[in-house]
């Protein structure tokens, strides 16, 4: 037997089914790394400014002017300190959100694989079906029954295989009858 170099045999379904994937991981995707940009840039702007404060903080540390009062340099520590525990305090924060970051980011994730495995068995429901459908009518004729034949549901795929397997049924059912006569 040939090996079958042709892949797109249905290409409406199979595009169709395609770019439904692709279409939903893009977007969770995108999503999450808009949102993981969005919060990485305002961390980093916070940061920065803290940075810069807490090197301010440092250098006025290390040099007390001979000149200034001790009471004065005394109230001036306990305003660092005061900005420094608030820094402290925000650093801390910025660092929480982030841990908060990664697991919304992980939830998002685990959310859109559940989204995507939920279209994906929709769809092969949408193909599953109908084999079964036909498999059954294929039974019936094996125990030399006339399949009763329906209609498949509006959004089923392989309508065009069912309505050409649904006509053999109905020619097989015409031999019979004129074989009979």
């Amino acid at each position: 037997m040939k090996k079958r170099k042709n892949y797109l045999i249905d290409k409406k379904f199979q595009f169709r089914a395609t770019f439904v994937i692709i279409a939903l991981s893009t977007a969770l995707v995108s999503s999450i790394i808009i949102l993981i940009s969005i919060i990485a840039v305002s961390n980093n702007t916070k940061m920065k400014k803290l940075i810069s404060a807490e090197d301010n903080i440092v250098q006025f540390l290390a040099t007390k002017p001979d000149k200034v009062d001790d009471q004065y340099y005394n109230d001036v520590l306990m305003e660092v300190a005061k900005k420094h525990d608030a820094n402290t305090k925000e650093m801390g924060a910025i660092v929480f959100n982030n841990q908060i970051l990664l697991i919304v980011t992980l939830a998002i994730a685990l959310i859109g694989e559940c989204l995507l495995c939920m279209k994906l068995i929709r769809l092969t429901h949408r193909i599953s079906g109908p084999i079964y459908v036909m498999s059954n009518y294929i039974r019936s004729i094996i125990d030399g029954k006339k399949p009763d034949m329906r209609n498949l549901r509006k959004d089923d795929e392989l309508q065009e295989f069912y309505h050409l397997f649904k006509e053999l049924v109905n020619t097989m059912d015409r031999g019979k009858k004129t074989t009979k006569k």
